[in-house]
């Protein structure tokens, strides 16, 4: 409940920025924001190296705080090889993104650095149950978020202030994990922490692969769409998908968490009753989902153009054909934690490399089409056909085992 407080403050915030902050900027510096976050969740998932996820597991304290700051140094390089990487090509990006997107990464690395910072310090007060200060985190990056934009946006300050209030948010969220840190004060030694480096170092490598490969096709529209249809134009994509992803951030989470305690404890202790959960929960998600779905693809443009003004038409026109991708998406992301309870992280990993590769063909056949609604209607199909294949495998997880399961 602790926890949950958090997440309602933070949802709440940012259920507020979807609808006023596209009165108050252009759908070009939202995109150009897009850009940065784009960027930064796409890097983040490897910025640790995949030890943050480990910080969980030992039972020593020494373990778990070499992995740590294991992880906070390999953050501390990956970020400065990311600046020096970008300050070498920054002619190409600022010719291949615009002026506008370009300026909004020159703070890549400083976001860059303080997420790759907060990773490892959640999952340390996740350990030690510090619940209050993960939720304060939380709540305070999306408010601060808000109003920092808010307020640069009545000052006129267009895609400069959403990025401040981006930045902003990010240390906001850092301040309360640094309150929760005294159990770190004492760096391990280098051979300390190789030895658990070595102990720890292949638990997340499948998942890290395969979140990086999800998150990357999940973001690579920004990157097809702006130097072929301009910043505006990913504004409206950008400013649709917000908004598509809210349900998914709002209930699925939520559901998620709930069934996968329950998936473990029966597939742990009943597995005959794996099916009628899972089916169940599938079940109640699709009448849940229903009829957002139909709302969208009936008056997707009308309805964003009556919340977020006149100008925004074009993002409910592109979350029409977006609407049936999330509604699969909303319903197997849940699920999905059965490739935990039933460990088939290696299969998933391909899932998301088909994925991956069945995205970047949809866009490229769509760009080359010059029109940027039959890319992203393209980009939605290959997304339909994806999910909907993890959705029947995840169903046929939670039916039976598999011979190697038991």
């Amino acid at each position: 409940m602790t926890l949950s407080l958090g997440a309602i403050l933070a949802q709440g915030a940012g259920l507020a920025s979807v609808v006023v902050l596209p009165r108050l900027f252009s759908d070009e510096s939202i995109g150009s924001l897009g850009v940065l976050v784009s960027t930064l969740t796409i890097l983040a998932v490897a910025i640790n190296g995949g030890l943050e996820l480990a910080v969980m597991l030992p039972d020593e304290e020494e373990g778990a705080r070499a992995l740590t700051w294991t992880s906070i140094g390999i953050a501390g390089v990956l970020t400065a090889l990311t600046g020096l990487i970008g300050w070498w090509v920054s002619p190409l990006l600022s010719q291949w993104l615009g002026p506008s997107a370009y300026v909004s990464l020159v703070w890549l690395p400083l976001s860059l650095l303080l997420e790759g910072l907060s990773q490892p310090l959640r999952t340390w007060l996740n350990r030690h149950q510090a619940y209050r200060l993960l939720s304060l985190s939380r709540g305070a990056r999306s408010v601060v978020t808000l109003l920092v934009s808010l307020g640069t946006g009545w000052a006129g300050w267009g895609t400069a202030g959403l990025v401040l209030g981006w930045v902003t948010g990010q240390v906001a969220a850092l301040l309360p994990l640094l309150a929760g840190t005294t159990g770190l004060a004492q760096p391990p030694s280098r051979a300390a922490a190789w030895q658990w480096v070595k102990r720890y170092g292949d638990f997340p490598r499948y998942a890290v692969v395969s979140s990086w490969l999800n998150t990357l096709a999940r973001f690579l529209p920004v990157y097809v769409l702006l130097p072929a249809f301009g910043a505006g134009l990913t504004g409206q994509f950008v400013q649709a998908d917000r908004i598509l992803s809210l349900p998914a951030a709002l209930v699925g989470m939520a559901v998620g968490g709930v069934f996968y305690e329950k998936a473990r404890h029966a597939w742990a202790h009943a597995p005959e009753t794996l099916e009628t959960l899972t089916r169940q929960t599938a079940r109640q998600l699709t009448w849940l989902g229903l009829g957002p779905l139909v709302a969208l693809v009936v008056a997707g443009p009308q309805l964003f153009a009556w919340v977020l003004g006149p100008g925004w038409t074009e993002a409910g026109t592109f979350a029409q054909v977006l609407a049936p991708w999330f509604y699969l998406v909303f319903i197997a992301s849940p699920l999905s934690y059965l490739i935990d309870v039933r460990r088939q992280l290696p299969a998933f990993l391909w899932f998301n490399l088909v994925q991956l590769l069945l995205r970047a063909a949809a866009l490229w056949a769509g760009t080359g089409s010059g029109d940027a609604l039959v890319a992203v209607a393209l980009f939605s199909l290959a997304g339909v056909g994806v999910s909907g294949a993890q959705l029947v495998w995840t169903l046929r997880l939670g039916k039976a085992p598999l011979p190697d399961a038991q």
